[in-house]
Parts: C-alpha cells; sequence; structure tokens
C-alpha cells in the first residue's frame, strides 16, 4: 500500500525524493503518516483536500481488493 502511494505521490510533487511514509495499523484502521517537502503539501493535499480524499479512496480501494474482507478505515495524516 505504501508503494502505491509512494509511486503516485512521486508523480505529482516537485522533490520526490523527500517523501516518506510510515504506517500505523490496529484492527480498525490503517494510518499513513506522510513527509515531504514543504513547498509539495499543497499538491499533496488540494484544493479543499481534493487530491489528499482521492488518494485515501485509492487506498481504501486497493486494501479491499487485496483483502477482500477488510472494513478498516484508512487515513493519511501529511505532516511537515
Amino acid at each position: 500500500m505504501e508503494t502505491l502511494l509512494h509511486d503516485i505521490l512521486s508523480k505529482i510533487v516537485d522533490h520526490p525524493d523527500s517523501i516518506s511514509l510510515t504506517r500505523e495499523e490496529d484492527d480498525f484502521t490503517i494510518r499513513i503518516n506522510l513527509t515531504a517537502h514543504e513547498d509539495d503539501y499543497p499538491k499533496i493535499i488540494g484544493k479543499n483536500g481534493s487530491t489528499i480524499k482521492a488518494l485515501t479512496e485509492i487506498l481504501r480501494l486497493y486494501d479491499i481488493k487485496m483483502n477482500k474482507d477488510s472494513q478498516k478505515k484508512i487515513f493519511i495524516n501529511a505532516a511537515s
């Protein structure tokens, strides 16, 4: 899942080498903590959060495909 997110992000940001992802998971949630170059956050978040919401939905669909019974909530935390 992190590989998929990293691949997508590296195509839309100006500083792909500065992307760092860590994953925290429990029985009900998957949290992906994202750090990137400060100039890239507007592109990652998007207008009114549209880009990060779309990325979260892509990861949710990917999780369902890989784990048919998955009901986990997915969160992407973008922090500088």
